[in-house]
């Protein structure tokens, strides 16, 4: 339910988060940065209906947690299982792709996991927003 929140937050919002990524891009323009750089920094339309369309798929995936993966009868009364369970908190830092934001984060709450994110100032504003 919240992934699909997520993703119609990117679609409600998509023009609002185009203007303020071309600020972040403007902004790139005065500072050094490889023309690879600049380009990962760029949203554009079909990379938001991308982002939407991978978050309906994390949240439309089976439930990660709780699998059991293996087990081994010990003896007739103790069998060991294996379970996938959630790391804990995970630390990102991104750089200039502020697309990686939402990625990581849907992954994170499918996961069960904690997130600090860190990303380049270069997308200062998009992060803001996205976050």
């Amino acid at each position: 339910a919240i992934l699909h929140k997520i993703a119609d937050a990117l679609r409600d919002n998509e023009s609002k988060i185009l203007q303020v990524n071309a600020l972040d891009i403007e902004t790139a323009k005065t500072m050094k940065m490889t023309p690879s750089m600049r380009k990962r920094l760029v949203l554009s339309k079909q990379k938001l209906a991308d982002l939407q369309k991978g978050i309906r798929q994390i949240a439309e995936s089976e439930d990660p947690i709780g699998r059991v993966i293996g087990s081994l009868e010990v003896s007739p009364s103790l069998v060991l299982s294996q379970k996938t369970v959630p790391i804990g908190v995970l630390l990102i830092i991104f750089e200039s792709r502020p697309d990686c934001l939402p990625q990581i984060a849907s992954l994170a709450i499918k996961s069960g996991n904690g997130l600090i994110l860190k990303g380049g100032k270069e997308a200062k504003h998009s992060n803001a927003l996205l976050h």
